[in-house]
């Protein structure tokens, strides 16, 4: 019945991919802390997100987000909108709408998720980067690959800044890129984004993606 062995122990059991067993541990905590009526908004807070994040992990989207939706409105009640934990909140919900292929509700929040993290955290963080990443995805897959490519230089922008120019994040930013300029029908900056992944990827050593990223420009030159 201590609670912090407890949550020690519903987050490692969802690392190790045992999300079941974190859930069921997870609730055991807040019937504790309610008992004990001794839990603040913020670890209650923390305690659904860890529930939804367990759920997400099952791949039960559903569930995820109602748990995910219950920290929010207790994070928001409790500090305020302009918060990074409630960015934190909103970025859950985002990925869990996305898995789920609600690319409306998805972009929503990650939108919501980055204008607080640049009130609060400030455009120079890897946050920031992923989620304009994520966002440029989704636009890519609803075939709006303007706006992806606009996302995606707005995530490598970010990581040039932070993570650098030979990070694989910003190799895979640069593909991201590529294959929208590609789908555009801008085959010109398609080729200088694919090797730009191949220059990062030789310094990085990842072979495979040398060797995909070659084959893309060998099919774009031979076009």
């Amino acid at each position: 019945n201590d609670i912090y062995f407890l949550k020690f122990y519903a987050y490692f059991l969802n690392d190790i991919g045992d999300s079941r067993k974190s859930i069921e541990i997870s609730k055991k905590i807040l019937d504790l802390e309610e008992n004990k009526n001794s839990s603040d908004a913020i670890n209650l807070s923390a305690n659904y997100s860890s529930i939804g994040a367990s759920f997400y992990r099952n791949k039960d989207y559903d569930k995820a987000i109602e748990n995910y939706l219950k920290a929010l409105e207790i994070t928001l009640k409790s500090v305020g909108e302009n918060n990074p934990n409630v960015a934190r909140n909103y970025n859950d919900l985002a990925l869990a709408y996305d898995k789920k292929g609600d690319s409306e509700k998805a972009i929503f929040n990650y939108q919501k998720a980055i204008e607080i993290d640049l009130k609060t955290i400030g455009e120079k963080n890897v946050i920031v980067a992923t989620n304009y990443n994520n966002l440029g995805s989704i636009y890519f897959r609803e075939h709006q690959y303007q706006k992806a490519i606009e996302y995606f230089h707005k995530a490598i922008e970010i990581d040039l800044i932070t993570i650098g120019k030979n990070d694989k994040n910003t190799a895979s930013h640069y593909g991201n890129l590529g294959f929208a300029y590609l789908k555009f029908g801008d085959s010109e900056n398609a080729l200088k984004s694919f090797k730009k992944v191949v220059s990062i990827s030789k310094k990085l050593k990842i072979e495979k993606w040398v060797t995909f990223f070659e084959g893309k420009i060998e099919q774009i030159i031979q076009n």
